[in-house]
């Protein structure tokens, strides 16, 4: 089953900024914005069961509202 959880928020004019991960119980992963719902980050094992961000990311998610290279689109 699914888990949802809100990791990380911080406010721009009064608007909320929100990241969250919505998780299973492998512990894999999905992060995901509430900016045009853009993909931060999505957390996988590899073949050695070692869990690997697989997205072309920014360390900062105050970076996505600046993003011109739409990442995570």
């Amino acid at each position: 089953m699914a888990n949802i959880t809100k990791s990380d928020s911080f406010f721009v004019k009064e608007q909320e900024v929100v990241l969250f991960r919505i998780s299973n119980s492998s512990g894999a992963y999905i992060e995901i914005t509430n900016i045009g719902a853009s993909i931060v980050s999505i957390i996988m094992p590899d073949k050695n069961g070692i869990l690997t961000n697989i997205v072309l990311h920014y360390n900062d998610l105050k970076a996505y509202l600046t993003d011109s290279y739409s990442l995570g689109s």
